[in-house]
């Protein structure tokens, strides 16, 4: 049986295949979303500092 049960690799080994290649290929893009989020908040967090930085050197600039 695969991991929901539906299929026996005994009775149907084409089937079960396709069924067990589905469900890697699901948590492969559970994992691939997960990753990519966690990557844009990384990304986010930088932009935010940079653009501190960035008002903090042009505040310093205008007092020149």
């Amino acid at each position: 049986m695969d991991r929901s049960g539906a299929y026996d690799y005994a009775e149907d080994p084409k089937n079960y295949k396709k069924a067990r290649k589905r469900l890697q290929n699901r948590e492969s893009a559970v994992r691939s979303r997960l990753k990519k989020r966690n990557e844009m908040e990384v990304l986010e967090e930088q932009v935010r500092k940079l653009e501190e930085q960035k008002a903090a050197v042009e505040s310093a600039n205008e007092e020149l």
